[in-house]
C-alpha cells in the first residue's frame, strides 16, 4: 500500500490505499446510515450451544481424559 518510491507524484503513487480508504468510508455510512444500516438491526452473534450443554461436554470430557 505504500508507493514504490519516496516522493511519489500521481503517475507513480499505489492507489491500494485510496481504494481501500473508500472501502472503509463506505461500510462505515453503510453501518451507518438510518433504518437499513447495521447499527440498527445487528443484534450480535447468535449462541448455538447453551451453557447446560457445554457443562455436560465438560464433564464427560474430563470422565474421558482419567
Amino acid at each position: 500500500m505504500f508507493p514504490s518510491a519516496p516522493n511519489a507524484t500521481g503517475q507513480s503513487m499505489n492507489y491500494a490505499v485510496v481504494v481501500g480508504g473508500g472501502w472503509i468510508i463506505l461500510c462505515l455510512i453503510y453501518y451507518y446510515f438510518p433504518r437499513y444500516g447495521g447499527r440498527y438491526w445487528f443484534r450480535g452473534p447468535i449462541f448455538n450451544v447453551y451453557a447446560e450443554n457445554l457443562e455436560s461436554e465438560e464433564k464427560s470430557s474430563v470422565s474421558i481424559m482419567e
